[in-house]
């Protein structure tokens, strides 16, 4: 007579009460699955969405030729959501569908009507939960954040839609239209990226190129070059590189250029660089200021943690700006850890153009012209 369970049957036995329990948990876990159902439901919004884009688009009647940035939600976004769109977070709940809505597409254009009696809002609607769009000629992008365990962390939709953001479920005709967590440079070399007002800038300096010694002139000769504070290679993977005006601008001298930075990023214009400063100002900020410091504390909330002097806030934005130093004209390297300066794109003439600097002992921000043969710093910004 058989008096007990065999190895195998006490393990086929446990195998089962395992999964069981697993199913247990999930039935009785009332949380999830209201947030499964939210998720199941911002799928089909955005895939409907989607659709009635396509048909737009696809519309012979309709120029297919549409631009904007929307977001629809209650509150000023939170960590990395923040990061779906250049613009994204301005609030807007309107579901109107003739273009005014929270999508900026008129479908009572399409010869059949419109294809939604109304923009769908997100489930929750909040700063933390919210539908984005983005419209850049012909080509969109709609997001939505997922909230569940089993769509957002056991199958990774949001990781694995084909788009450049793991914050976002990603859906339309290109997914690359908003601020990326990240973008490499033509080496290979990965920078992350932030969200500051409406523009996705990148977190760190750029260091691509081939160092070259400080006594020597960058030349147009095909190869990106660089120079690394006192000619160590170990200050250009922390500062970063540093850049006469024409190796940053790739030897153009139109203003807003990609120059050296990756495919889709350029060298800020002035205006571009204005538009943080007025940002993180708290009083005035003179945009057309020359050879002058304004607009605190911007220089303080630009730069990385630590390195205010002491003074609060610092470091709140997430530019993070290192103190690199800059090359002088003369081949020498001079205040690394005291200051930095930032190229832009702008020429003040043949000879100058306009650049920013901060430091350690400025809460404010300096705007003023440089030689373009010195080495000052470059960030990249998002088109």
């Amino acid at each position: 007579m058989k008096k007990g369970f065999t190895l195998l049957e006490l393990l086929i036995v446990i195998g089962i009460l395992a999964i069981l329990a697993t199913t247990v948990t999930v039935v009785l876990n009332p949380a999830e699955l209201l947030k499964q159902a939210r998720d199941s439901q911002r799928l089909k919004d955005l895939q409907s969405l989607d659709k009635a884009i396509n048909l737009y688009t696809a519309m012979s009647t309709v120029n297919p030729l549409f631009n904007g940035t929307s977001t629809q939600g209650q509150g000023t976004c939170t960590a990395g959501a923040a990061s779906v769109f250049t613009g994204a977070c301005a609030v807007s709940t309107s579901t109107n569908v003739d273009g005014t809505g929270w999508i900026t597409v008129d479908f009572n254009l399409l010869s059949t009507g419109s294809p939604l009696s109304r923009l769908p809002l997100d489930p929750v609607n909040s700063a933390d939960y919210f539908y984005a769009f983005r419209a850049v000629k012909n080509v969109w992008e709609i997001d939505g954040i997922l909230e569940s365990d089993k769509y957002a962390n056991q199958q990774q939709l949001m990781k694995n839609d084909g788009g450049d953001n793991d914050y976002f479920y990603e859906i339309g005709s290109s997914l690359t239209l908003g601020c990326p967590n990240s973008v490499k440079d033509a080496d290979g070399n990965t920078y992350n990226t932030v969200i500051i007002n409406n523009q996705c800038w990148m977190k760190e300096n750029l260091r691509t190129g081939t160092r070259i010694d400080g006594l020597s002139e960058q030349a147009n000769n095909g190869i990106t070059e660089k120079y690394c504070y006192n000619n160590l290679d170990a200050n250009c993977l922390t500062y970063g590189g540093l850049y006469q005006w024409n190796e940053a601008m790739n030897y153009s001298t139109t203003e807003g250029s990609q120059g050296i930075c990756p495919v889709g990023w350029h060298i800020p214009k002035d205006t571009d660089q204005h538009a943080l400063d007025y940002y993180l100002a708290t009083g005035s900020c003179d945009g057309n200021r020359n050879g002058a410091f304004d607009c605190a504390p911007a220089g303080d909330t630009s730069k990385a943690v630590g390195l205010c002097g002491g003074r609060i806030p610092c470091g709140t934005s997430g530019f993070d700006a290192l103190l690199a130093g800059l090359r002088l004209i003369s081949g020498l390297f001079i205040q690394l850890n005291a200051n930095t300066y930032f190229w832009s794109s702008s020429q003040y003439d043949s000879s100058y153009s306009w650049f920013r600097f901060t430091g350690s002992t400025y809460a404010t921000v300096y705007r003023g012209v440089a030689d373009k043969p010195a080495g000052l710093s470059v960030r990249c910004l998002k088109d």
